[in-house]
């Protein structure tokens, strides 16, 4: 799912999304959603 598809399915802005994940690379050390995926696979398998 995009940002744009995200924020439109949860009735939030895009810069919402876009805040939250800026947030979620730097806790978690990743660069773009790929990175932080690789990362969400590896803990929930």
């Amino acid at each position: 799912m995009t940002p744009d598809e995200c924020a439109l399915h949860l009735g939030v802005s895009i810069a919402t999304i876009r805040t939250h994940l800026s947030a979620l690379y730097r806790k978690t050390h990743t660069r773009n959603q790929a990175e932080l995926l690789l990362i969400i696979r590896a803990i929930h398998g």
